[in-house]
């Protein structure tokens, strides 16, 4: 028995592969299903009003076409923790890439490794998604202009000069990392 549908659409003239999310009315996280019945990783998280979000990754929508998942309920008995959970270290991969987070550098990505060919994407030493704090001329130095051209006075003060704490988290559909 379902408990309902999720149609994914792609209006792309090519086949897709992407993320997608629905938000259920559900005291209990339903399973999700694909089209031959095959149970599909999603991550469940709590919406408003007792509702639920699933996210899951919809793989290989048709050009111009779609793809439906079932909605079944779960029978009652032990459930598999489908929310994000700590991991251990600052790295965390997929199918593609390797990243990997800095604690003494205030989070910044200190490493970005295609998998394809194990190509470094970052500079040595370089922090990657670095946050920068410049003061601005309120007017630019030498036109006098207003506020709607960005004019910072100096190099500023970035976030990778602090330490932080950085913690991978994983859940059935993937990992990232949490401040």
């Amino acid at each position: 028995q379902t408990a309902g549908a999720v149609v994914v659409f792609n209006t792309l003239s090519r086949p897709r592969s992407a993320m997608a999310s629905v938000t259920v009315d559900a005291a209990e996280p339903p399973a999700l299903l694909d089209e031959n019945g095959r149970p599909q990783p999603c991550l469940v998280e709590p919406a408003a009003d007792g509702q639920l979000t699933l996210t899951f990754r919809a793989l290989d929508v048709p050009a111009l076409g779609y793809r439906t998942y079932w909605l079944v309920p779960i029978s009652p008995g032990p459930r598999i923790a489908a929310g994000w959970r700590p991991a251990e270290g600052t790295t965390i991969a997929n199918e593609r890439f390797t990243v990997t987070a800095d604690r003494e550098h205030g989070g910044a990505l200190v490493s970005i490794i295609d998998q394809r060919d194990g190509t470094e994407l970052l500079r040595d030493g370089a922090a990657g998604n670095e946050l920068l704090l410049q003061e601005e001329y309120a007017n630019h130095p030498r036109w006098n202009e207003g506020p709607w051209l960005l004019s910072p006075k100096g190099p500023g003060s970035g976030s990778a000069s602090h330490r932080a704490r950085v913690q991978a988290e994983r859940c059935p559909v993937g990992a990232g990392w949490w401040p």
